[in-house]
């Protein structure tokens, strides 16, 4: 039944009369027909615009894809594309199915994408609502995209809006590919703390908490999902971001796994979370340069300092003879077979394995293991670096033995020349190594 015979049957009208009894009719006094005429003139004016509404044409525009300039015009419900030059007129349904759409060609679907997307912004900030309302579903089916890069640009137009349709938003925010997802991650400004922790905590996506990470704010409870995902990357990225509330139980879950995980080392000591306590626990696993930072930076008092410099003294001779003589059978054994490079001698530096450090570097430089010793306590930056000179290393490799192993404060290290070159002539160094080899 139609909406006219609708409202007729609950007025209890009969149906009209033939137009021209309308017009025999028009000089007599207003009756109910008249009045019936009336509501069905107004219900066929509004029938026309929901009509109008539900074929809203949302885009009509070009796209050149490989030199073929196709006329788009993209409605609710359907796409018309036609090729200049053609009168060929093709179809697309946009169904729940997507079916026809995924068969267009991925480079005309991306552009397509790219510009209904472009739309958002103008139409939120206009009063077309209802456009805003049509594209924002058209919107939301191509965001179904089979291919990564079409959703990926969509992501990224989008990341940034606070005006973005929330829904596409969301999806995009779990996407199973992180390209995808992380753009919207790292930066919209629509997903609340309870999507974040939900993600942090269920999604199966690599990288996804430590794009989380980096947002512009990280509240407590966001910090601590982290956190409590256990996830050293994303730790890593939590404290290096400024901005990102870490609470105290939180701090102390980090402080706890901190000696395995070297890589929070230098933002940890940055944090303005440390307290004097805190800094005692941290002194007996990071770096004396970083020591020295939080030194140089004020902020250790007397008694922190002391404990410091215990803990630190306690680290750098807790290593044993056996450990030592370990490492220089097992760094023979490499030299020997011709495996032990500079990768391997690198890696050892950053893990802190100063046994095998000093054995290789006794082995590849040929001084004894003691003199090694001494010239990497000495905490001398030129002689540290003729040391790496004559095991045939190279700068950057000579620069994180100054800090990893050789304590050097950061503010006395030697840095290299033209960013690669050793920065003291091959005199000088002979000098300073001579001094210890007398």
């Amino acid at each position: 039944m139609s909406i006219v015979s609708t409202i007729r049957s609950l007025l209890g009208k009969p149906e009209p009369m033939p137009v021209g009894a309308y017009q025999a009719a028009a000089a007599k006094p207003p009756t109910s027909n008249d009045h019936l005429r009336n509501i069905e003139q107004n219900i066929r004016a509004l029938t026309s615009i929901l009509d109008a509404e539900s074929d809203m044409i949302v885009l009509s525009d070009t796209v050149d894809v490989g030199g073929v300039v196709t006329a788009v015009e993209i409605r609710t419900d359907r796409i018309h594309l036609q090729d200049t030059g053609s009168a060929d007129k093709r179809l697309v349904k946009l169904d729940e199915t997507l079916e026809a759409y995924q068969q267009m060609d991925e480079e005309l679907r991306y552009q397509l994408a790219r510009k209904i997307a472009r739309l958002i912004p103008d139409l939120a900030t206009s009063k077309k609502k209802m456009v805003l309302d049509h594209t924002v579903k058209v919107l939301k089916m191509i965001a179904q995209d089979q291919t990564d890069r079409v959703r990926r640009m969509i992501a990224e137009e989008l990341c940034e809006l606070p005006y973005a349709p929330y829904d596409v938003v969301r999806d995009l925010a779990w996407d199973p590919s992180y390209s995808v997802a992380a753009p919207i991650l790292e930066f919209s400004p629509l997903l609340r703390d309870a999507d974040l922790i939900e993600i942090i905590a269920t999604s199966s996506v690599p990288g996804v908490s430590e794009a989380i990470a980096r947002r512009s704010h990280v509240s407590q409870a966001v910090g601590d999902a982290i956190v409590k995902g256990r996830q050293p990357l994303a730790i890593r990225a939590l404290l290096s971001n400024d901005s990102a509330q870490i609470s105290t139980q939180s701090m102390d879950l980090i402080i706890r796994d901190a000696p395995n995980h070297e890589i929070w080392h230098e933002s940890l000591v940055t944090r303005p979370e440390l307290t004097q306590k805190t800094i005692n626990r941290i002194a007996g696993f990071v770096s004396q340069s970083l020591m020295m930072q939080l030194q140089d930076e004020g902020r250790l008092d007397d008694q922190t300092k002391k404990q410091a410099a215990k803990q630190v003294n306690k680290r750098l001779n807790s290593w044993t003879a056996e450990q030592y003589r370990a490492a220089e059978l097992r760094v023979r054994q490499l030299y020997e077979l011709g495996k032990l490079d500079e990768e391997m001698i690198s890696n050892a530096i950053h893990e802190v394995d100063e046994p095998f450090v000093v054995a290789s570097l006794a082995m590849r430089a040929q001084i004894p293991l003691a003199t090694v010793k001494r010239i990497l306590k000495s905490q001398n930056a030129k002689v540290i670096t003729a040391l790496a000179w004559e095991a045939h290393l190279a700068m950057r490799t000579a620069t994180a033995l100054q800090i990893k192993i050789g304590r050097v404060p950061h503010t006395k290290l030697l840095h290299a020349r033209g960013g690669t070159d050793y920065p003291l002539s091959r005199s000088e160094m002979q000098t300073f190594l001579g001094i210890y080899l007398g």
